[in-house]
């Protein structure tokens, strides 16, 4: 801890606690993510939300999942391997969740990094406007860290660079995919990604449906889908990601889609995790 500048005069410092610590929110109350999905496009009807209140990179990796579950996604086959690709390049997502979780202003009470999921849009927003000595015009040309720990540690764990380079590789990977993103700086930074149009009945969602969740409650659903974005992932991770579900209920549908042959167990007892087939 002491290497990672997380220890100061012999106390945990918050950084440490926000990626370390369990029930972060009893002692951060305002750390915490909110993953909100909307029927409408003002905002008015939601249909699935979940708030988050773990370390961040349970929250980063809880994001991910929810989007995830509410993108359009359809499938390539190059020779014998099967790949997802969602309509919005993940890629993309990743790296503005990185950026909103890097970059909030933790001093700024009484509110949270805001995931909204839109029939016509995905908005990440995160509280702080642009960091002192960045400007709209430096946005994916210069590296201004507002939480230099924080950065450091998700550089470590490959969830960034530290390069400034991260706008610039959003908006690479969205005009590669023929979409639009907008990028809102006031009090707090928001990152718009517009979805493409709806895709048909049938169409790229359809198939999926059709296919690999073919007879899956929404339960066996959301426990695949959340094996499929963390390939390898172990049982413990599994539980903190579905909140709110038992243990015993998540062993259970482990062993049907097991059973169905969706997914299987690799590596050790100690060490192995879940794999999609």
């Amino acid at each position: 801890m002491n290497s990672l500048n997380l220890i100061h005069k012999n106390k945990i410092t918050n950084a440490g606690v926000m990626m370390f610590g369990k029930e972060v929110s009893s002692l951060l109350l305002h750390c915490q993510i909110t993953l909100v999905a909307y029927k409408d496009l003002e905002g008015m009807d939601i249909y699935d939300r979940q708030d988050v209140r773990d370390d961040l990179l349970t929250q980063f990796k809880a994001a991910i999942i929810f989007i995830q579950k509410h993108l359009n996604k359809g499938s390539v086959i190059r020779g014998v391997n099967r790949y997802d690709s969602y309509e919005i390049p993940m890629e993309a997502i990743r790296e503005a969740l990185t950026n909103s979780i890097i970059h909030r202003d933790y001093f700024i009470t009484g509110t949270q990094i805001t995931v909204a999921v839109f029939p016509d849009r995905i908005e990440i927003n995160n509280p702080g406007s642009l960091p002192e000595g960045m400007y709209r015009k430096n946005l994916g040309k210069l590296s201004v860290r507002r939480n230099e720990i924080i950065a450091d540690l998700f550089a470590r764990m490959n969830k960034g660079e530290k390069l400034g380079r991260g706008i610039a590789k959003i908006k690479n990977w969205i005009r590669e995919k023929g979409l639009k993103v907008k990028f809102e700086s006031d009090m707090f930074f928001t990152t718009v990604f517009f979805r493409p149009k709806p895709f048909p009945i049938g169409g790229v969602s359809g198939g999926l449906n059709v296919g690999l969740n073919v007879g899956l409650n929404k339960g066996l659903r959301t426990l695949l889908d959340a094996i499929r974005s963390n390939p390898g992932i172990k049982a413990k991770d599994l539980y903190a990601l579905l909140k709110g579900r038992v243990t015993r209920t998540i062993e259970r549908q482990i062993k049907v889609l097991t059973e169905k042959k969706l997914i299987e167990r690799r590596g050790s007892k100690k060490t192995g995790g879940y794999w999609s087939v």
